[in-house]
């Protein structure tokens, strides 16, 4: 786990007010990863220790923010699908205990952990309307995009097919399709034969939002999504189960492991 003779080291400052000490030794990139999963609760009081096997001839200190994106990447269909948490209300799980605490009569909460074991025991989920989260995934579908899009308490932001030109555009490829010959050169065979109507549609000066009406369900898209945490866990107990479609169940569980710690 080591870059050379250098090691990483993550630390954070507890509410109690000590540092507190990852002992593991981390490379670089699992030091920044995990940082950026430390960011959900503890804001930016993180610090990322680069150092020699002495301990002591070298040391560099860097507090990452907020608005430092952890992204996970998987391959859907052949085309690598992204999931990036790109922002989170800071320090988010002391500021849900204090918000509760006016509940009953307090300004701070003072054992926050207590507290929120005890909201969500007892089913108090509003307060956790005021925490929220962006994330930005590239290479769905439209297919997918449609069930995103039913969860009514989010707020999507999504490239156009209407102004983006999508001669060039890619297809989700489900494995069922791809793992059955005869089924891939039909499906091949249909999206490039959209894809070419469109292409002269587009030609015969037809507008982008009409051309688009020929695209495959399957055509990938890109999108902003933001949501608050009551609302990322009822999506999660709806698309994180077998019941769920294998894309939007992968997107759900990238976008779950990006604010798990």
């Amino acid at each position: 786990t080591y870059y050379g003779d250098r090691y990483y080291k993550v630390l954070w400052y507890d509410r109690f007010g000590s540092w507190q000490i990852l002992y593991r030794r981390f490379t670089e990139k699992e030091a920044f990863e995990l940082f950026n999963r430390f960011m959900f609760v503890h804001d930016n009081n993180i610090r990322i220790l680069c150092m020699d096997n002495s301990n002591v001839d070298y040391r560099e200190e860097r507090a990452l923010t907020t608005s430092e994106s952890f992204t996970e990447k998987l391959t859907i269909g052949g085309k690598e699908m992204k999931v990036s948490l790109v922002q989170v209300s800071p320090n988010a799980a002391k500021m849900v205990a204090d918000i509760a605490s006016i509940c009953y009569g307090k300004e701070e909460a003072q054992n926050p952990d207590k507290l929120l074991k005890h909201l969500f025991k007892e089913k108090h989920h509003s307060v956790l309307e005021h925490v929220y989260f962006t994330f930005y995934i590239e290479g769905i579908s439209r297919a997918c995009l449609a069930q995103l899009t039913r969860h009514r308490h989010t707020s999507p932001t999504v490239e156009s097919q209407r102004y983006v030109d999508q001669s060039d555009s890619q297809v989700v490829l489900p494995e069922t399709i791809r793992d059955n010959p005869e089924a891939l050169r039909i499906f091949n065979k249909a999206v490039q034969d959209a894809r070419e109507t469109y292409q002269t549609l587009r030609l015969l000066n037809i507008p982008k939002e009409d051309a688009r009406y020929i695209l495959p369900e399957g055509t990938a898209t890109r999108k902003y999504i933001s949501m608050s945490l009551r609302e990322l866990i009822h999506i999660c107990n709806l698309r994180c189960t077998q019941e769920a479609q294998w894309e939007i169940r992968d997107v759900v569980d990238s976008m779950r492991n990006l604010v798990i710690i």
